[in-house]
């Protein structure tokens, strides 16, 4: 376990689930199947590779149809440019933002951060999140899905910039 800790922390963003898994995916793409981290499931990564294929085979056919030149395959990785793929995430799920709340704007009941999402309420951020183990937590950030438990939790979480939050407001 420790082996697995130590290999999943170099793949790990601390700002950001989307970018982890963004590492995780350029890692297995990047590796044999035997040199896998065990810490990645081999039939997520095969369908996120599928995925990959299908997205790059539907763009190609666009830009034949529009007669428009491919970009290179100039790799943006995580370490180069991380606002860049977050904030092509957040201008791509615009519902799915969250804000923190005050003490006083939560449930009396509920302990912790708590955030509130667009269409959701108030929710907290996954316990499996690499922004649940910081103890700073981000004032906004943007999610994926919600999943439902005795609270409601947002998975797949990555901090924004809540200056990025105003100018969508302007």
């Amino acid at each position: 376990r420790e082996k697995d800790r130590g290999e999943k922390r170099i793949i790990e963003n601390p700002i950001s689930d989307h970018i982890t898994l963004l590492n995780a995916y350029n890692i297995s793409d990047k590796l044999k199947h035997k040199e896998m981290p065990s810490f990645l499931n081999m039939k997520a990564v095969r369908h996120a590779h599928d995925i990959h294929n299908q997205i790059m085979e539907y763009c190609k056919d666009i830009f034949n149809k529009l007669s428009i030149q491919p970009l290179t395959t100039t790799y943006i990785g995580p370490k180069d440019k991380p606002n860049l793929i977050i904030k092509c995430l957040h201008k791509g799920m615009p519902l799915n933002v969250a804000t923190r709340v005050t003490d006083q704007e939560k449930p009396e009941e509920t302990k912790g951060v708590c955030y509130k999402a667009k269409r959701a309420g108030i929710c907290k951020i996954h316990p499996s999140s690499v922004l649940s183990a910081k103890s700073a937590k981000p004032d906004s950030l943007i999610f994926t899905e919600m999943v439902l438990t005795k609270s409601v939790y947002m998975r797949y979480v990555t901090q924004v910039n809540p200056a990025w939050l105003a100018d969508d407001l302007a």
